[in-house]
């Protein structure tokens, strides 16, 4: 064993390396990005960032939406590419989305392009990872576990770099 911690340890860790992140890459320096100098900071831990300006409102329950969007951890290893994801805003359909990606999805206009930062708390939590390696490419083919768990391990910090095209 390395090291115990509880999820509140674990919550302020990667809500500090998340304000980290946002320091070292100067995310709230209108030098870097002349659209907005403000990074959102919600008290779950998210942070966003407008990266270019949308038109339009934000989205209200049942509407349509559509993102393009990429995955990655803090040290900027790719998690998955998506391009044309459709959901219906304020329910689970298709499918439920992690809290943390609604949360940001829902202060963006058509058009913008926003980075979401969550720590595991408003991610993937503890995720399945924790499954046997030998079973989980079979769970995943039989659309048991979905396929992130191969690649998102427990207490990740994510970023989402999302397009909301529709």
């Amino acid at each position: 064993m390395v090291s115990v911690e509880n999820e509140s340890d674990i919550y302020i860790r990667e809500v500090s390396a998340i304000d980290d992140y946002i320091d070292n890459n100067y995310l709230d320096s209108l030098e870097i990005n002349p659209v907005d100098s403000t990074v959102f900071f919600a008290v779950s831990g998210i942070r966003t960032k407008k990266l270019r300006e949308g038109i339009g409102s934000a989205p209200i329950n049942g509407d349509t939406i559509i993102l393009d969007y990429t995955s990655y951890k803090l040290d900027s290893t790719n998690i998955e590419i998506t391009s044309g994801f459709q959901f219906y805003y304020g329910s689970n359909e298709p499918q439920p989305l992690i809290p943390g990606f609604e949360f940001g999805v829902s202060m963006m206009q058509t058009n913008e392009r926003s980075l979401i930062m969550l720590p595991s708390s408003q991610a993937y939590r503890e995720s399945a990872l924790v499954i046997p390696a030998s079973i989980v490419q079979d769970l995943i083919n039989d659309a048991i576990i979905p396929d992130y768990v191969a690649k998102v391990a427990p207490y990740t910090t994510l970023l989402f770099e999302v397009t909301r095209v529709d």
